[in-house]
């Protein structure tokens, strides 16, 4: 293996996802409420739910790769699904799946583009556009910033939703998602070696042992209350141009008063709602006035 300590890996000279926004939070937020109508605002692209750019982060923040690096993956990566949304390539494309784009009636467009070609033309059609992608996350907004420093002026909105605690809690222990993460070869979620032998979720590092000695309803407790405490704690800290950046959506304000929200969303990335707009809010069952 070389010895290549100083090279610094980058992503300076090249750019295609100018527009980028992140919808993050915990599970059971709401967020499926969300992202399904960025499909239907003018320039956006249908939302992207890859766990790269969670995992980046999470890396990140357990000191497991610099922030340069980061920040180059970050970017590249961001800019490869763009492009491949472009042409078709890598979308979901199971119908019964929340970021497919027959979930969100939206498949006519990605089906269209199969027949693009691979070439440099497809910058052109980019540029012309200058869309908004718009990625959807999990936990990372109170543990990690790197989001926003790494992708830095590309990102224009970072909305977190929030949702009454009790109900995530309840949500969380029902779902026995203490007993799923890091056993259940199905679940994804990135998880770390204990001390104490065994693994544990990514985001129980800073409080491993009071994790390992509670029960499964404490569990829940504990993984809501930390997030919670660290995304409030984290959104004072940013820096002004990041706060500008930031949403926060409470869940219950957002289904009585989806207008409000979107107006913002839409005045915040300078676009409007398409004329198939009314679609996405009949499906999502969100009133309109």
């Amino acid at each position: 293996m070389g010895n290549h300590k100083n090279i610094n890996i980058s992503r300076n000279n090249q750019m295609l996802a100018k527009n980028i926004v992140v919808i993050d939070g915990f599970s059971g937020t709401g967020k499926s409420l969300i992202g399904p109508l960025f499909g239907y605002l003018e320039k956006s692209e249908q939302w992207q739910l890859n766990p790269f750019y969670e995992h980046i982060s999470v890396l990140n923040y357990l000191g497991e790769i610099s922030d340069s690096s980061a920040s180059a993956m970050l970017k590249n990566e961001a800019d490869n699904d763009l492009y491949d949304l472009f042409i078709g390539r890598n979308v979901n494309f199971r119908k019964t799946d929340e970021s497919s784009p027959f979930y969100d009636g939206v498949e006519d467009l990605y089906l269209n583009r199969l027949d693009k070609p691979d070439k440099d033309i497809i910058m052109d059609d980019i540029n012309k556009t200058d869309p908004i992608l718009p990625l959807n996350i999990h936990y990372v907004f109170g543990y990690s910033d790197m989001l926003f420093r790494g992708l830095g002026d590309r990102l224009k909105l970072y909305i977190v939703v929030l949702r009454n605690p009790f109900y995530l809690i309840e949500t969380w222990y029902k779902g026995n998602w203490a007993g799923i993460m890091c056993n259940k070869d199905r679940n994804f979620q990135l998880c770390i070696d204990s001390v104490n032998g065994g693994e544990i979720p990514w985001f129980a590092a800073d409080y491993e042992k009071r994790y390992l000695e509670a029960n499964e309803l404490e569990k829940a407790i504990l993984t809501v209350f930390q997030l919670y405490s660290r995304v409030f704690d984290m959104s004072k800290s940013l820096s002004e141009n990041n706060k500008d950046k930031l949403m926060i959506l409470v869940f219950d304000n957002f289904i009585e008063k989806p207008d409000k929200y979107i107006d913002d969303i839409c005045s915040r990335l300078k676009t409007t709602r398409s004329s198939r707009f009314p679609k996405i809010m009949g499906k999502l069952a969100l009133p309109t006035f």
